[in-house]
C-alpha cells in the first residue's frame, strides 16, 4: 500500500516543481541540475560601487519607500564563457518563500559579442523604463505597490539576507539556449 501511495505522490511533487512562467527553463535550477554530471563554470561577481559591501545594504540601495533610490547595485561579472549572449540576475530575499529565487525581480542584459567581463549598469526599481540592453525578465512578487520591475530591499526586519544570483545564458548544445555559468553575491542584511 505504501508503494502505491508514494509513486503518485512523487509524480505530483515533480509536476508542481518548476520555474516561473516568465523565466527560461533551467535558468535558476541548481548548477548540478542544469549541468548533469559536470558542474557549471562559476563567474566572478563583485560590486562596482564603494557603497555596496555585501554585509549591510546601503541606504541608497533600499527601496524608495525606505528612502533609497531603489536601484540595482552595479555588478562586475568576470569569467564569462565564450559564446554567452545574455546575463540574468535574480534578486532575492533569502528565507522568504515569496521573495526567494528572484522574488525581488529578475533583470536581464544583452552581452556585447565576445565579452568576458561585463558591468551591469544600475537599473531603476519599480519601473519598466530601463537603460538600453536591459529588460525585466520577471517583476518582483512583493505586495508593496505595483508589481513592476525590480524591488530594492524594502523589509527592515532584523536579519533579512539579500542576494543576487547571476546566470550567464547562451548556447549549450544542439541550438538550445541555457545556463552556461553562474555566480552568487550577497547584497547584505537589514
Amino acid at each position: 500500500m505504501v508503494r502505491r501511495f508514494l509513486f503518485p505522490l512523487a509524480l505530483l511533487v515533480a509536476a508542481c516543481h518548476g520555474p516561473a512562467p516568465d523565466t527560461p527553463p533551467g535558468a535558476f535550477d541548481s548548477p548540478d541540475e542544469t549541468a548533469g554530471i559536470d558542474p557549471l563554470p562559476v563567474v566572478t561577481v563583485r560590486f562596482d560601487s564603494a557603497h555596496w559591501n555585501g554585509k549591510t545594504v546601503p541606504a541608497e540601495g533600499r527601496c524608495k519607500a525606505l528612502g533609497g533610490t531603489g536601484r540595482t547595485p552595479p555588478l562586475i561579472i568576470g569569467g564569462i564563457p565564450t559564446g554567452a549572449r545574455t546575463v540574468l540576475v535574480a534578486f532575492s530575499k533569502r528565507g522568504d518563500s515569496d521573495l526567494d529565487d528572484g522574488g525581488l525581480g529578475v533583470v536581464g542584459w544583452t552581452l556585447p559579442l565576445g565579452a568576458s567581463l561585463f558591468v551591469t549598469p544600475p537599473v531603476p526599481g519599480q519601473t519598466e523604463s530601463l537603460p538600453p540592453g536591459a529588460w525585466i525578465e520577471r517583476s518582483h512578487g512583493a505586495a508593496l505597490g505595483p508589481r513592476v520591475g525590480y524591488l530594492g530591499p524594502c523589509f527592515p526586519e532584523s536579519g533579512a539576507v539579500y542576494e543576487a544570483d547571476v546566470r550567464v545564458m547562451g548556447p549549450t548544445g544542439q541550438g538550445e539556449q541555457g545556463v552556461m555559468a553562474h555566480g552568487v553575491i550577497s547584497l547584505g542584511q537589514d
